[in-house]
């Protein structure tokens, strides 16, 4: 049995996948990032401050292949089985004529 239905289609040859990021916003951002650094122990790849008005911090798991990213939520609870958004990155750009859909599909950017 195949894992995708034949409607489904096969992924475009055009854009060979890179990295997938699986993000999650946290209302507890600091303590989420101590664990999953200090405890857990992944790699931390980058952090960033107020980019798109929002903080955020990359996780490998184990490298830059598959990442976590935590993002500081402005709410006060964030829903625990709610995923944020899930990227992924072209391993060579996006080809130019869907760079402007690509950005504009983005919420808030």
């Amino acid at each position: 049995m195949a894992n995708r239905p034949e409607a489904a289609g096969r992924w475009p040859q055009h854009l060979p996948v890179g990295a997938i990021r699986v993000g999650r916003s946290s209302a507890h951002y600091d303590q989420a990032v101590r664990f999953y650094r200090d405890l857990v122990g992944l790699p931390l790849l980058k952090s960033l401050a107020a980019s798109y008005g929002e903080d955020g911090t990359f996780f490998g798991l184990p490298d830059t292949a598959v990442q976590l990213e935590i993002a500081r939520s402005a709410a006060p609870a964030v829903r625990a089985d709610h995923v944020d958004m899930l990227v992924l990155t072209p391993a060579r750009g996006v080809p130019e004529q869907y760079r402007a859909s690509a950005q504009s599909s983005v919420p808030g950017r």
